[in-house]
């Protein structure tokens, strides 16, 4: 039996800065969001030439149910993101799902802020 170990490990630092919801003109909710997207990469091999990297954004109602659930193309720095929904969001969690290794949890949920 062999065992797969990966030599190359990804912490994330993700920060969601702002969000915001506001009624559009056709009575749906606009929600934008804020978010400094981070990596540090520990590895013996060449680091990724990718892009961006796919994270998940979940969007909840009042109630903590889970409205919508996005994938996000972040490059590093900040990202705005915007989404469009029927129904009243009020809180945005980032990998709501917990697929990255995350060094802090407590930045990844915001309350969302009506315009």
């Amino acid at each position: 039996m062999s065992l797969y170990l990966s030599s190359t490990v990804t912490f994330h630092k993700n920060e969601l800065k702002t969000a915001v919801i506001s009624k559009t003109d056709d009575n749906r909710f606009k929600v934008e969001v804020s978010i400094d997207h981070q990596k540090e990469v520990l590895s013996n091999k060449v680091e990724s030439t990718a892009d961006c990297d796919l994270l998940q954004i979940g969007l909840y109602d009042k109630s903590d149910k889970l409205i919508i659930i996005e994938n996000a193309c972040l490059k590093k720095g900040i990202n705005q993101l915007s989404f469009a929904t029927d129904q009243q969001i009020s809180k945005a969690v980032l990998d709501p799902n917990m697929i990255t290794i995350e060094k802090n949890l407590d930045d990844n949920e915001l309350l969302i802020e009506e315009e």
